[in-house]
């Protein structure tokens, strides 16, 4: 018996209305009366002189704040519970500890000259925690680095990270490639929200901005139990920047603008950025620009590869004793030209808002995300004189609320439920795409045990993690003669993905580790539906509706060398597909 479409988006509802609801009665009430404080001084190892301008950072709750001229720093309204507290100051080790609130006595964290940071990854686990005891390879991207290269793809930005690769469409546009998979097998996530861009084509590459995020996160492998369907081959995740806090009478405000200009193609950059915050209201907004002219090569200009690009995003926030509760709205559009087809030019632009809150209780953490993304995509080819053969708008709705429960022995997790809803409206002649709608629903369950704790203390040497979820979609396409679909079509998928992990810390520079993870994906509307010609790759593309869902099992083993001058990974993998879907040549031609 088929469910109501409508079913996940119902269930979802329920679940944060009665969180909401249950949230006073499991909050500490000394947690919210009483102004918990966190104060400490960061020195340098060397020689113990306090370091001015350090970033200091609570994790969880999103809050930054920066050490003054003496060192020191301050978090005020601080909720009860333990946290990540991160310290960062470029030329200097990252300090990454839990603090437990609250706090008896100031911290005096120490910052030895590096030439690495030690990272985190909030990605690749539900919580934050140093990457070499993650059983995922992950790579993370710092904000800075990716402002150098000053790249106007995603695609591009990490094209330089082990393991990644790039399809460049143009200098405006490129599509990640992890471990040989891309597309609808790689998730990309905007701070947590997936996103989709109609990500059928190897030419359809994701609309966001990278280089207005603190720093973009890569895992690599089936990431299914944390992320859904589309995480086969690995993850992305655009992180944006946290929210600053102030605590003295005057607000605070930081800025940075920078501008550049490349001779080639006549291209120019600009990106102005600020921060702000007065108390525990904080906001940050960002604005890229980028206008290029056609690229040269020695022989020649090659026509129609200019392209203009502005993205944009704005993110305000309130923190308190209570928890943080933060409202974004992220923009980015791209004009851009194809030297092939020829004078062929598209259109893009993707919106997003999203909230999110985070609240501590006795029991647990309850975390509740919610997004609305608006995608829309136009395509014109040069025989049709300025009219959109492919004009397609995507919106996506994404509900989640989650519990990350109070450790139970040795072990922590998470449990979350998610609602996700894909509405799809196709208004150009092409009619590549048919309208269609998208329900899912999926819960998780992720454990982590930490076990052996070090001679000196300072982690523990085996870490055992472990997931489950299930996911149910339900896909309806409504009547379409053009596509022999009379009656329309109706198909519900389900699954559950599960994943192991074990890390093994030999010393404390030095890791193994081994995953075993499931993933899967339903088939979409395209390649079940598409009929007609898609122009952006010069082909006339026929779905097939007898595609059933792909799965995959990928099993991976990592050494890992970590030291504050050298990092060293060896990392080898197998990854079995069933019912692997993929493009077929027909051998037909047609005009």
């Amino acid at each position: 018996m088929r469910s109501c479409p409508c079913a996940a988006r119902r269930f979802a509802v329920v679940a944060v209305v009665v969180l909401l609801h249950v949230l006073p009665a499991l909050a500490d009430e000394s947690a919210v009366t009483t102004t918990n404080s966190i104060t400490g001084i960061v020195l340098d190892t060397g020689d113990a002189t306090p370091l001015p301008g350090a970033e200091v950072r609570l994790v969880e709750l999103g809050r930054v704040v920066f050490t003054d001229a003496d060192g020191r720093f301050e978090f005020r309204r601080v909720p009860r519970g333990t946290f990540t507290l991160g310290v960062h100051l470029p030329g200097f080790s990252s300090h990454h500890g839990a603090v437990s609130i609250p706090l008896a006595d100031p911290l005096t964290i120490e910052l030895s000259a590096t030439r690495f940071e030690d990272e985190i990854t909030v990605s690749a686990s539900p919580f934050a925690v140093n990457r070499l005891e993650v059983a995922q390879q992950v790579d993370i991207v710092s904000g800075q680095d990716v402002k150098r290269e000053s790249t106007a793809s995603l695609g591009q930005a990490l094209s330089t990270t082990p393991g990644v690769a790039n399809i460049p469409t143009g200098e405006g546009l490129g599509t990640p490639v992890i471990r040989g998979l891309s597309e609808n097998r790689i998730r990309v996530l905007n701070d947590g929200i997936p996103l989709n861009h109609q990500q059928f084509s190897w030419r359809h590459s994701p609309n966001v901005e990278a280089s207005l995020a603190t720093s973009v996160e890569v895992v690599r492998g089936p990431a299914s139990v944390l992320y859904g369907p589309d995480a086969m081959g690995g993850v992305i995740n655009v992180l944006q920047p946290p929210l600053l806090v102030s605590h003295g009478e005057d607000p605070i405000v930081r800025g940075e603008v920078a501008a550049g200009w490349g001779s080639n193609a006549d291209e120019f950059t600009g990106r102005a950025e600020a921060e702000g915050a007065v108390g525990g209201f904080g906001w940050n907004v960002g604005l890229v620009r980028r206008d290029s002219g056609n690229i040269t090569t020695p022989d020649a200009e090659l026509d129609n590869t200019d392209f203009d690009q502005t993205n944009g995003n704005v993110s305000v926030g309130l923190t308190g004793a209570w928890g943080t509760a933060r409202l974004r709205y992220n923009h980015w559009e791209l004009d851009t030209g194809f030297y092939r087809p020829q004078d062929f030019r598209l259109e893009l632009q993707d919106d997003l808002v999203a909230a999110d809150l985070f609240v501590p209780t006795t029991v647990g953490d309850i975390e509740v995300t919610a997004g609305h993304q608006t995608n829309l995509r136009q395509a014109y080819p040069a025989p049709l004189g300025g009219i959109a053969a492919v004009d397609l708008d995507l919106t996506t709705r994404t509900l989640r609320a989650g519990l990350h429960h109070r450790p139970l022995g040795a072990f922590r997790g998470r449990i979350a439920v998610e609602s996700l809803r894909l509405e799809n409206t196709e208004s150009g002649p092409a009619n590549l795409l048919p309208d269609y709608t998208s329900d899912g629903l999926a819960v998780m369950l992720f454990e982590e045990g930490r076990f052996l704790p070090s001679h000196d203390g300072d982690h523990d040497r085996l870490i055992v993690s472990f997931g489950l979820r299930w996911d149910e979609s339900a896909l309806e396409v409504p009547t379409d003669e053009s596509r022999d679909l009379p009656d329309g079509y109706s198909s519900d998928y389900s699954a559950v993905t599960g994943s192991v992990g074990v890390v093994y810390r030999l010393t404390s520079v030095v890791a193994v580790a081994g995953n075993l993870g499931y993933g899967w994906r339903p088939p979409n509307a395209f390649e079940l539906f598409a009929k007609g010609v898609h122009n952006g790759v010069a082909a006339i593309q026929i779905g097939n509706p007898d595609l059933v869902e792909e799965s995959n099992i990928n099993a991976e083993v990592s050494v890992r060398f970590e030291t504050d001058r050298i990092r060293a990974y060896l990392t080898g993998y197998r990854n079995d597909f069933d019912d692997f879907i993929y493009i077929a040549d027909s051998g037909e031609v047609q005009d």
